[in-house]
């Protein structure tokens, strides 16, 4: 329900699953116990404000740990700049199924991403599944061979269901078919096939990657971290993961202090480049998360943030440095939800916290332009706009997507009391 509540954030990588049985994934991080929130600072009161004894608590969140996976060399098939700061490994076999359904994530991260990554694909045949897998592979190394892999690449995966079924006499000519299709010397490629020049180093990488565990197909590697598809239930999260990897600078490595006394009355000013919206803080109903949210509000982390997403009719959301609508623990802990019968979403104007399951608030909120009674036992509500809803009408109506237009941003944000 969460996902068909805001229906224009579902992402282009929306399969759940993969061939094979998952990966290990480089042991996704473990699971601390929640750390309650504990007193350290206040905004204004020199005096540390007392932890509710019945708060919700937050837990830390960490990365996988670094895998050691083969470094990227001249014999990789690549695209992208050598030193580009993100590094992102597919290991697919061409005759899976979500293999061909995400083979244009190559292109999407590019547009996305620019010179800032570099694509890599490496074979893995899963041929106790997939009887031409192996078959497929080497043609794209015959390919390679003329200087045409990624033609090669994108054509098995486009025409994946004509050719699955063949026989493997039908299945020569096809690929010979393809090759012609492309204008590469066919017969050179059809002897690189029926003496199966390519097969023995595809095996002897295959067999290289078994250390990591039995890996499923399509499986992702950021930066040398293995992207944990079953931890974050299948590859709707990649780009917010990629986000992750790249800035965890971002990141803080525990719960945040105490900076709010939940007795006490808060404002917000969220300072935008349309104008200024002030919204009333819920520390007495929502203590924890508003506490949350006004740590990175002092500490500077929403500066210069997008509302990426603005739908008039529903809400405009920001608090996600990656701009991908994943709801994941970018500012490097999750806090529990707290949901009390006297809030609900039956005004505009609430702001609360965007998330993809239940307890796991961290960055990401939203503020709502109608009522979303839907919303209700979904989303922890920590405020209401008091002032400036007319600039929070004025933000720039925008999805994902290409051709958008600029999206605006927040300057900064004030918390008072």
């Amino acid at each position: 329900m969460r996902r068909a509540v805001l229906l224009t954030l579902v992402l282009l990588l929306g399969f759940a699953a993969g061939c094979a049985q998952p990966a290990p994934e480089a042991t996704p991080p473990p699971s601390p116990s929640p750390v309650s929130v504990t007193p350290d600072a206040s905004l204004e009161d020199p005096a540390t404000p007392e932890v509710p004894t019945a708060s919700a608590t937050c837990q830390a969140f960490s990365l996988p740990p670094e895998s050691p996976v083969p470094p990227v060399t001249e014999d990789d098939h690549a695209v992208g700049p050598e030193d580009a700061p993100i590094t992102f490994i597919e290991y697919a076999d061409f005759e899976c199924p979500a293999c061909s359904g995400l083979h244009t994530l190559r292109h999407y991260l590019r547009d996305v991403y620019g010179d800032d990554i570099r694509f890599v694909y490496r074979h893995l045949p899963l041929t106790s599944m997939h009887d031409k897998a192996l078959i497929t592979a080497e043609a794209s190394e015959a390919a390679a061979a003329q200087g045409m892999f990624w033609e090669m690449h994108d054509l098995l995966y486009e025409k994946q269901q004509e050719w699955s079924g063949l026989s493997e006499e039908q299945l020569l000519e096809t690929l010979v078919g393809y090759a012609e299709a492309l204008e590469l010397d066919s017969e050179r490629f059809e002897d690189a096939l029926t003496e199966h020049v390519f097969q023995e180093q595809i095996l002897a990488d295959y067999e290289a990657y078994q250390q990591y565990g039995q890996m499923a197909t399509p499986t992702y590697v950021v930066n040398n971290i293995f992207y944990p598809t079953q931890q974050f239930g299948g590859f709707g999260q990649l780009e917010g993961f990629i986000g992750l990897v790249a800035t965890p600078d971002r990141m803080y490595p525990s719960p945040p202090p105490q900076v709010i006394d939940p007795d006490e009355d808060y404002m917000a000013t969220i300072r935008t480049s349309k104008g200024d919206i002030t919204v009333e803080l819920f520390s007495g109903q929502a203590p924890t998360n508003v506490n949350s949210f006004a740590f990175l509000a002092q500490e500077g982390w929403y500066d210069g943030l997008d509302f990426f997403f603005v739908n008039h009719e529903q809400v405009a959301l920001s608090g996600d440095p990656t701009n991908s609508g994943t709801a994941l623990p970018f500012s490097g802990y999750y806090c529990e939800d707290e949901l009390t019968d006297d809030l609900s979403f039956d005004e505009a104007g609430l702001l609360a916290l965007y998330i993809g399951a239940p307890d796991l608030n961290s960055s990401s909120f939203f503020i709502t332009y109608t009522p979303q009674p839907q919303m209700t036992g979904s989303f922890t509500i920590i405020g209401r706009v008091v002032e400036g809803m007319e600039v929070a009408e004025s933000l720039t109506a925008r999805t994902r997507g290409p051709d958008e237009p600029e999206p605006d941003t927040i300057e900064t944000i004030l918390i008072d009391h």
